[in-house]
């Protein structure tokens, strides 16, 4: 059988490009536009503090977010690019 995933190819390929990290640390969200900037600053902070010599990764895994929440991730993240 066929490896599946249930990632979008684009996230996939991003994934990919990205090669190998040390931590990775998802943050689930749905309709939290009014925190979400908050907890990806405190993450990405938290990360650069105590881990700066590992190659971490911040993902989002959004349930379908209908407010800001998804964009506002983008903004705020280092790597606007990443899902």
């Amino acid at each position: 059988m066929e490896n599946e995933s249930s990632l979008a190819e684009e996230a996939r390929d991003q994934i990919e490009e990205m090669g190998k990290a040390d931590i990775l640390v998802g943050i689930p969200s749905f309709n939290n536009e009014k925190s979400i900037e908050h907890v990806v600053r405190a993450v990405q902070y938290g990360l650069a503090k105590y881990f700066p010599k590992f190659r971490s990764v911040v993902m989002n895994s959004d349930g379908g977010s209908t407010d800001k929440t998804r964009e506002i991730v983008k903004e705020t993240s280092i790597y606007p690019d990443l899902d």
